[in-house]
């Protein structure tokens, strides 16, 4: 059964991944873009606990915890795809491209989220649908 901790590390695998597969030829991430992936996908992986926690209710799983909000993300993680596509196509600059970097980061940040759900749907509880 996942916890805090798996959760945390799961957001992390996906703060630290994520930025590679979606740019592989990009060998410029600086360390502070991966700590501020690394810090996004830890703190959205644990997010759903922190916004509905368990200690107040053992049957915590609302809608934040639901198959729809769950579906809302991914169509959110979804078009932000959509916007990284266009932007890794475009012709790249030396420049730093800042709305790149918040994409991507949007994108962890979503992705580390329905990590969670996904985790938590895998216990005997699972997910509300709504």
């Amino acid at each position: 059964m996942p916890n805090g901790n798996t959760h945390k590390l799961v957001g992390l695998s996906v703060g630290c991944g994520l930025p590679l597969l979606i740019d592989p030829g990009n060998d410029t991430h600086l360390l502070e873009q991966i700590v501020a992936f690394a810090a996004t996908g830890v703190s959205f992986g644990a997010l759903p606990d922190v916004l509905e926690p368990a200690f107040r209710n053992p049957n915590h799983r609302g809608f934040l915890h639901s198959i729809v909000f769950g579906l809302l993300i991914y169509y959110l993680a979804k078009a932000v795809w959509d916007q990284l596509k266009k932007k890794n196509t475009a012709s790249k600059t030396n420049e730093f491209d800042w709305s790149a970097f918040i994409a991507v980061l949007i994108f962890v940040a979503l992705i580390a989220y329905m990590s969670h759900l996904f985790l938590d749907l895998l216990t005997k509880k699972g997910l509300p649908i709504i």
